[in-house]
């Protein structure tokens, strides 16, 4: 794939293709599917063609047994609050993840996915003939979004490629798209720890009421929503708030919703004032998953330790590599190259989540 055949209509966006095409490394998020360190990833070059080629790794199975898991601490993480009331200005209640180019049955992680495709594409879902004439006819958007990482796990040295992989590289006449083909474009690389919770909460525009109480004037978290308040029959009534809508997810309980409401926004405030609680604490509930798999900083992780940790939905993003920045790979192009059996007896270039673009 060429850069200039798969360079994103919007340059802002993500695209995995490109991101391939460029060899760069990238994080997806994950959800709660056990997926094995060294698993491999074809891109193609529409959604559906892109998978995970799990009975197909490029790695010796006797170097991936081999070869050391470690967990290294780190702590960060990012709170983004959006209040805005037009359609245009949606991209502001997304991080545009990877993940939204791709599908999120590919990468099984459904809940950020939707979340990620309603802010990108979130407009007016009510028809003209269907708004009152008090209509502003815009629409009122306000998110939080919270990401948190406690940590990774990934390989102390990447593992050796298999002689089938290495007999690619060595004799194929075009190595790389015999290798592609074969093996796929990416190398599952390591497991970001931690959680990611987000809501957006739309409507109609209506009326000066709504568009207060959904933007909270810029001053009041969480959605300007307060556990005080409490709706009149006005603010309940179809011509005060119109179409109202929550999208939110929450990724260490795997929770997710999609809710519209056309009259009583009572539910939709419940739904909202519950993720919130689940917001404040998702630091604590991350070091406690941590805590309970018992990974301290520097320590070995054994498989099967990496199967529980993923189906615990600890496992916030995976880290993708490219096969072609393994030093392994590139020699072995060289020799085929230069029509020579020479073998690298040196170790890989280093491949851990602090040198992802």
């Amino acid at each position: 794939m060429a850069l200039v055949d798969v360079f994103p209509e919007n340059p802002f966006t993500p695209s995995l293709p490109y991101a391939s095409a460029a060899q760069l490394p990238v994080t997806v998020p994950w959800g709660g599917k056990a997926l094995q360190m060294g698993t491999p990833l074809i891109v193609g070059s529409q959604p559906q063609d892109t998978q995970f080629l799990e009975d197909r790794c490029a790695f010796s199975s006797d170097s991936l047994k081999k070869t050391s898991l470690t967990f290294r601490h780190v702590s960060r993480g990012m709170i983004t609050e959006s209040n805005t009331h037009t359609a245009a200005a949606r991209h502001e209640h997304t991080s545009f993840s990877i993940q939204a180019q791709i599908g999120g049955s590919v990468i099984g992680v459904s809940g950020r996915g939707n979340y990620e495709a309603r802010g990108a594409t979130n407009q007016d879902d009510t028809a003209e003939d269907e708004l009152t004439p008090q209509s502003h006819g815009q629409i009122v958007n306000a998110s939080f979004r919270t990401e948190y990482q406690s940590g990774w796990i990934g390989f102390v040295s990447p593992p050796r490629l298999s002689p089938l992989a290495l007999e690619l590289l060595h004799t194929h006449d075009d190595p790389h798209t015999a290798f592609r083909e074969r093996f796929g474009d990416y190398y599952v690389g390591a497991y970001l720890l931690g959680g990611a919770n987000a809501q957006l909460v739309s409507s109609n525009d209506i009326a000066a009421s709504a568009s207060k109480d959904l933007s909270g004037k810029g001053e009041v978290r969480f959605l300007g929503f307060k556990k005080e308040k409490k709706f009149d029959s006005h603010e309940k009534a179809d011509a005060a708030f119109g179409q109202i809508r929550l999208t939110g997810y929450d990724s260490l309980e795997a929770w997710e919703c999609d809710h519209q409401e056309n009259e009583d926004v009572r539910l939709i405030h419940q739904v909202a004032d519950e993720n919130e609680k689940r917001c404040r604490s998702l630091i604590g509930r991350v070091n406690g998953k941590v805590e309970m798999f018992q990974l301290k900083d520097g320590g070995v992780v054994s498989v099967e330790l990496c199967e529980g940790i993923c189906r615990a939905h600890l496992v916030v993003q995976i880290l993708l590599l490219p096969y072609k920045k393994l030093r392994e790979y590139a020699v072995a192009v060289l020799a085929n190259a230069s029509g020579t059996d020479a073998v690298d007896s040196g170790s890989h270039m280093a491949s851990t989540p602090a040198g992802k673009a």
